[in-house]
């Protein structure tokens, strides 16, 4: 008898979703059931045969999420270093996010022998005055051509993502380098929960906002997740938050709790996850 986790790698393997709900597992699992007890040879292309037959089901759920969850201006906004943090990495150059230097924020530094590059990346928005003399990276609606990149919006996974322009590098190559900037692990943690999503073909976007709460990441497949850094765990309204089906909030100290569709989780415990290759 395949068993559960079985079920799920095959649905990984022919959907964009492994988090499918657990009333479709259980129903997936005893049309096998039922075929084994008739002596039929369960193999892994009859299980392929039967998520498909749920595909509408599945499949209608996932694009009806995404629909509604694509980001607008605001959230491309706040996702910006995510993206350009991806983008850099493809050119096989090492970038932090949530910098600081002298008390100033960065979006961006791009590393350079034990120095660091400031970028500002901005998105429709009007120039401000220049940080550090960071490199000014930004997307011109209007100018689509003429601008630093572009994001690719697709109904397919990853769903968007940044286009650097050819000229990116070399104004990356004149910026001003920095010394002393200091990164917080906030960015990096939330990088790589981001990054571990989409590579698994989620739609995930920054910024969500339920209520008076501004959340950072909203996670859209067959179910939706929210994630939240925050030192106290904020009450939650259960209208607003009915259509999620988990709420994480990542804590710097204490123990991993579950109350509802509530999940309070350690930073430590997150990175066993993450390293583990796990799902929250």
């Amino acid at each position: 008898m395949s068993d559960v986790s079985d079920i799920i790698k095959h649905l990984r393997n022919v959907f964009d979703v492994d988090d499918v709900d657990g009333s479709i597992l259980d129903e997936i699992a005893g049309e096998v059931r039922e075929l084994e007890s008739r002596g039929i040879n369960v193999t892994g292309d009859v299980i392929d045969k039967i998520i498909e037959l749920h595909s509408s089901e599945i499949m209608g759920k996932v694009f009806s999420n995404v629909k509604v969850s694509m980001p607008g201006r605001s959230k491309l906004r706040r996702a910006l270093p995510y993206l350009f943090k991806e983008a850099m990495e493809r050119s096989g150059l090492s970038v932090e996010l949530c910098g600081t230097h002298e008390g100033k924020p960065i979006d961006a530094a791009v590393k350079v022998g034990m120095a660091w590059i400031p970028v500002s990346l901005n998105y429709a928005e009007k120039s401000e005055g220049e940080r550090f003399r960071a490199v000014r990276l930004s997307y011109d609606p209007r100018s689509p051509s003429g601008s630093d990149f572009i994001i690719d919006m697709s109904s397919r996974p990853p769903y968007y993502e940044m286009l650097l322009s050819s000229k990116v590098l070399g104004r990356l190559r004149e910026g001003v380098r920095l010394h002393g900037v200091r990164f917080s692990i906030r960015g990096e943690v939330l990088y790589n929960i981001w990054r571990f999503y989409r590579e698994r073909r989620y739609l995930v976007v920054p910024g969500p906002r339920i209520g008076m709460q501004l959340y950072d990441l909203e996670i859209v497949g067959f179910n939706r997740y929210l994630i939240k850094m925050a030192n106290y765990v904020p009450k939650l309204p259960a209208k607003q938050y009915a259509s999620y089906s988990r709420v994480v909030i990542i804590t710097s100290k204490g123990r991993s709790s579950q109350d509802g569709k509530l999940l309070v989780l350690p930073i430590h415990r997150l990175v066993d996850l993450l390293d583990g290759d796990g799902i929250l």
